[in-house]
């Protein structure tokens, strides 16, 4: 159970999508989220966690072929940067909070013209999402073609398990620099994501530890990516 739990088809989504869900916790950090509304911080982080999970299994598991998976990796990110900005703009102006953004001094008026200029500052944030995804993506579909050339398939398992420790580390560092950088009200939900890429980055301690490597790359991330049609 616990080598099925550590395999690299679990870890590297998991790592990734708490990887993006500290980039979206920045975001509104200089946003000042938690300053206008504090719930819509944590709001905000929920929303990009679960929107987060949803897109890497579509990207890790349901991608066809590589220009697939290549396509996903650079539309979903700034998709799901949308909708975490539009559901945390409705969160801050829930209750009896009613209030106006402003964006580089500019008022936004409220309405739906906030709203949609929210939800554009927050695609391209998500950007940040794709530019960590797409060389993954990129690294499994090399990995899989030299495999393909005669590489010995270890190579390519090699290839999945370094994944999984790249994408905690990346996780790790992200959630830090939220910590270190946030404010007293949004201390508490950043202390989760710590202690969740710290419990990602000892699961691959335990790992390496087993010596259990992945049989294949099939049983690692992007099973379907790398497939070349």
């Amino acid at each position: 159970m616990l080598s099925r739990a550590l395999r690299p088809a679990a870890q590297v989504p998991l790592g990734n999508a708490l990887a993006c869900t500290a980039i979206a916790a920045l975001v509104m950090h200089f946003g000042r989220t938690a300053q206008m509304l504090p719930a819509s911080f944590a709001f905000g982080v929920a929303l990009a966690c679960a929107g987060s999970l949803v897109m890497l299994r579509a990207l890790f598991g349901r991608s066809s072929d590589t220009r697939v998976a290549r396509v996903r990796a650079l539309v979903l990110p700034p998709l799901v940067g949308s909708i975490v900005g539009g559901g945390a703009d409705a969160a801050m102006h829930c209750g009896d909070h009613a209030m106006s953004l402003s964006l580089a001094g500019v008022d936004l008026g409220g309405g739906a013209g906030e709203l949609l200029v929210i939800c554009l500052a927050s695609g391209s944030a998500g950007l940040l999402g794709a530019l960590l995804l797409v060389p993954q993506v990129l690294a499994i579909e090399r990995a899989r073609l030299e495999s393909e050339m005669g590489t010995p398939e270890a190579a390519a398992a090699v290839a999945a398990e370094r994944l999984g420790v790249v994408a905690w580390g990346v996780a790790l560092g992200l959630t830090l620099v939220a910590w270190a950088l946030a404010v007293p009200s949004e201390t508490g939900v950043v202390r989760v994501l710590v202690a969740a890429s710290v419990a990602g980055v000892a699961g691959q301690g335990v790992r390496a530890a087993r010596g259990r490597a992945v049989a294949s790359i099939a049983a690692g991330p992007y099973r379907h990516a790398g497939r070349r049609h």
